[in-house]
Formats: structure tokens, sequence, C-alpha cells
């Protein structure tokens, strides 16, 4: 492993392991064994503990008398942040209207579509889902408001580990793009009351087709 300039290698443990938690490398339940990852990663166990426990606090990873394994979210703990990231967009939109940032946030919505659009002409379904993440996203970066955006960024997090855990078929790709199309009309013709049911209806039809697809009722 290369170690990035002014970044500790604790850093770079931690990093590496919680990339491969967002990417579905590791998945929801895989157990976490810290002498395989020590020798995988070639390092001491001493940046693998602190890595883990870095992940603890984090709640991405969790334990039990025997193990440590990648936290399994609940029904309740999908809902909670199906309607979290609902509210933090609505915020969002609001404060961007506020600072005089519509026009702006639009354009970097209308981008956010053509790179979706773009990853499922291609075929590619990771690009696509960060795509889309990115295009819900959009509606709290536009605010520039450091607050608002770590928060955003924590429950996409969350949001990505659980679709992370299942394959998207082609149809599902089209419903997301076909969602996020719906809303930018919306948002360009002001339509704020409309907008703001399509934005729950998405969100509420996204963590419903996760939770079908990971095995949830």
């Amino acid at each position: 492993m290369i170690l990035k300039k002014k970044q500790t290698l604790n850093d770079q443990i931690y990093e590496h392991i919680k990339t491969s938690i967002l990417n579905g490398e590791i998945l929801q339940g895989e157990k976490i064994i810290p002498d395989e990852l020590a020798l995988k990663l070639n390092v001491s166990k001493t940046p693998i503990r602190d890595a883990i426990n870095r992940l603890l606090q984090d709640r991405l990873l969790e334990k039990d008398t025997n193990s440590i394994f990648v936290h399994i979210m609940s029904d309740e703990e999908i809902s909670m942040l199906e309607e979290a990231i609902i509210a933090q967009i609505l915020a969002g939109y609001r404060l961007c209207v506020l600072k005089g940032k519509r026009i702006s946030l639009i354009h970097m919505l209308e981008q956010r579509l053509r790179e979706q659009r773009d990853a499922i002409e291609i075929g590619d379904m990771k690009s696509n889902i960060k795509s889309a993440m990115e295009f819900d996203k959009s509606f709290v970066l536009e605010t520039e408001n450091i607050h608002l955006i770590q928060n955003i960024e924590r429950s996409f997090e969350l949001f990505q580990i659980m679709v992370a855990n299942y394959q998207s078929d082609t149809d599902n790709q089209h419903i997301s793009y076909e969602d996020h199309a719906d809303i930018l009309q919306a948002a360009k013709n002001q339509e704020i009351e409309v907008m703001e049911g399509l934005i729950m209806q998405h969100l509420h039809s996204s963590t419903q087709r996760v939770k079908q697809e990971i095995g949830r009722k």
C-alpha cells in the first residue's frame, strides 16, 4: 500500500477499509478478521486495530463477544435513514432558494443527470449508482453549508452500504433516472410542492427496492 502525502498510515488503513465497505467489497454481516487484514495490507496489527475502533465509532462495524462484522441495518434504521435524507434534501433546496442559488443548483442537477444517463447507456452500474446519489446530494452540496454537507455525506454513506449489497437490474436504473428527470423538471418549473412530493416518492421507492433486493419485507 502506498502512503499518501500528509496522511498517516492509520488514516490510510481506515480509509481503505471504509471504502471497501462503502463499495460493497466487504458486505453487510461479513466478518472482519484483524490478522487477515494486517497480512493482506502488509501492515502491523496496530493501524488495523485503530481503524476498526474508528469504524466501530462510525457504526459501520459492530461486534459481539466472538467477532467484528459490518453493521447490518434493521428495517427501522432504513426507514429512519430515508426520513433523514428526505428532510435534508428538502431543507437544502429551501436554503438554496434563500441564498439565490436555485439556478446554479439546477445546473448541477442537469450535470448529474447527464452523468447518470451516460452510465446507464454503457451499462456501468456502479457509476450510475454514484451519479444517482450525487444528484440527490446536490440539493445540499450546493448550499455550501458545511454542517448540512457533513450530515448528508454521513447519511449517504449509510445509504451506499445498503445499495452496495445488491445488484440493481436495468429496470431499476431506468426508474431512478426517470425519477430524477421528473424532479429536475419540477425544479425548473418552480413547482415546489410537486418537486417535494417527487423527492419523497423517489427516496421511499428506492429504499423499498433495496429492502426487496436484500430479502427484507
